[in-house]
């Protein structure tokens, strides 16, 4: 909408000085019908050169020098209206648009923190089409085989493996993206800097969203640290504590020090520019405290936060869905119960035969994403099956864990 506005503005500038331009000539007779004869005239002869008219040689009667002919006018014309143009547009985008000099020279530029991309955006469908979410590392050695390791493997501050990351972003166009791995790398000296350009970057790309997650208290503290002092800086905050695989006879003190971190992560009521901050949780299992109902776990959990990336991991988009369409029913009944504005968010993994966390122990929808190298079928075979059941509206968007699997698998499509 801006970029349309200063074209109109520059237009119109261009008919404003076009318009007195010609009113010049009407004062200056070139108009008039005799004087558009004889600069035609002179106009044909400079440009054949002709003797009787050449630099130099008496001019003809009634004809302008070369320098009085209307091709030179119309030239020293135009120039200026181009010229004019050129500096009343820079204005104006200085003006109107000063952003567009920080996103030029990067975060942190002459006017202010360099975070100029949307706030967070409900996490909600397009149409028939999900919002994508990804889990990413951008600090970590987890690519054991070579093959991953060069692409993968502490990506932030090489700028080959961060362009390739952004054009990942642009091209399958990611709405949201929840970073792991972060507390340690936060504090490597340099590294905050670097991953507040890196945000910048994926904003810029598209990215609504950038959450970090956390497994205990004091990582909370970390990323209120980073929000104060680093000008981009997270949307929001995720748990990344599975209670639900814990020892039997610790589930439940697990359970509770999972609620207990949830509601201390919701202490940390951090803003980001005036928006607000989300609260998430990722979500497994819910029959797994012994003398909880998964109906009150759910309770307890929708009442704390603002959105459940809810564990769905199976090998394909069909068995996906049948894996949490219960917890998903409880979820969804639990929302409806407490009138919440809770995002639901199913989570698929794309860890395959070829390489998974569990080096090959678990492997998920790796060979079918790789087999169809689609984003779009498999959310679409996603949401028929859920149409099976209920309104796939009621769903907002879909996320995978994670890029490293997820780049690979596409870009090593089977037949």
């Amino acid at each position: 909408m801006l970029t349309r506005n200063i074209n109109i503005v520059l237009f119109g500038l261009s008919l404003l000085i076009s318009g007195s331009t010609y009113a010049a000539d009407l004062e200056q007779g070139l108009d008039a019908p005799n004087a558009h004869a004889s600069i035609e005239m002179s106009n044909l002869a400079f440009v054949l050169g002709s003797e009787e008219n050449a630099v130099g040689a008496p001019p003809i009667e009634g004809v302008r020098s070369w320098r009085q002919s209307r091709a030179w006018y119309q030239i020293k014309k135009w120039v200026s209206i181009t010229v004019g143009v050129g500096i009343f547009g820079g204005i104006v985008i200085a003006v109107v648009q000063p952003f567009a000099i920080v996103q030029l020279f990067g975060a942190g530029g002459l006017f202010g923190d360099g975070d100029n991309s949307p706030g967070p955006l409900p996490f909600v469908p397009n149409g028939d089409a999900f919002s994508r979410g990804m889990y990413l590392s951008v600090w970590t050695d987890a690519a054991e085989d070579p093959i991953l390791a060069d692409k993968y493997n502490y990506i932030l501050g090489d700028s080959r493996k961060e362009f390739h990351l952004i054009e990942f972003i642009k091209k399958y166009k990611i709405d949201s993206i929840s970073l792991f791995n972060l507390p340690v790398l936060l504090d490597m000296p340099g590294m905050p800097e670097k991953l507040s350009q890196l945000i910048v970057a994926t904003k810029n790309a598209g990215v609504k969203e950038v959450l970090a997650a956390g497994s205990k208290k004091a990582d909370w503290v970390v990323y209120a640290g980073f929000q104060k002092n680093y000008p981009a800086r997270f949307d929001g905050l995720i748990t990344e504590v599975e209670f639900w695989n814990s020892q039997d006879s610790e589930k439940t003190s697990a359970y509770k020090a999972f609620l207990d971190l949830a509601d201390d992560m919701r202490a940390h009521s951090i803003q980001t520019q005036g928006r607000p901050f989300k609260f998430a949780v990722y979500m497994g299992l819910l029959d797994s405290v012994p003398n909880v109902s998964q109906q009150e776990v759910a309770r307890e959990i929708v009442s704390r936060v603002d959105r459940v990336i809810l564990h769905c991991y199976e090998k394909n988009p069909q068995t996906s869905y049948q894996n949490c369409k219960d917890r998903m029913s409880t979820f969804l009944s639990e929302k409806e119960s407490q009138a919440k504005d809770m995002e639901l968010v199913p989570l698929v993994s794309t860890e395959g035969p070829e390489f998974s966390a569990s080096n090959g122990r678990e492997t998920f929808m790796g060979s079918w994403l790789q087999g169809n190298a689609s984003f779009e079928k498999l959310e679409s075979e996603f949401r028929n099956q859920i149409r099976q059941d209920t309104d796939p509206n009621k769903l907002s968007g879909i996320y995978y864990y994670e890029y490293m699997y997820t780049d690979y698998d596409l870009s090593h499509p089977k037949n």
